[in-house]
């Protein structure tokens, strides 16, 4: 499974914002100090140049994320360059929190937060609220019916 495309513009607009700001200030400043209406419009390709990056670095690390349910866990790939690979298994799932930010409710997104006895817990962002829904509640379906088979 992947993130969906949502997450893209949620992750631009968590990480890029400030950066788009500081772009048109610093072009804005330029244009002041050094010359007029024409000289502004030019240094405007600067803050497109910023966001056309940004939504290429957001793009590729929504795509580059991928989680799945195997048998014994849930199994979860990021990264391009430095890639991750971690499996989570049910029997030491402790915890499942889902996570909603005011600017994740507003792109209808949440981040489910899988705390596991093994180490720190793990994330995975930008899932669409309803499919988070879905995937906390089969985890759990799945990590009870291993608990009763223990039993």
């Amino acid at each position: 499974m992947q993130l969906g495309q949502r997450a893209v513009f949620y992750f631009m607009v968590q990480k890029g914002s400030a950066w788009l700001a500081l772009g048109l200030l610093v072009a804005l400043a330029l244009a002041a100090a050094l010359g007029g209406y024409h000289f502004a419009l030019q240094l405007m390709a600067i803050p497109a140049l910023a966001l056309a990056i940004l939504w290429i670095a957001c793009f590729i690390r929504v795509r580059s994320y991928r989680f799945d349910m195997v048998p014994q866990g849930i199994t979860l790939e990021k990264g391009l360059l430095s890639k991750s690979h971690e499996t989570l298994l049910f029997l030491k799932i402790q915890d499942i929190v889902i996570r909603r930010s005011v600017l994740e409710r507003l792109f209808g997104l949440s981040t489910l937060v899988i705390q596991n006895a093994m180490g720190q817990p793990e994330t995975i962002p930008g899932l669409d609220a309803r499919e988070a829904m879905e995937f906390r509640d089969e985890i759990l379906r799945r990590v009870t019916s291993l608990d009763r088979a223990a039993r």
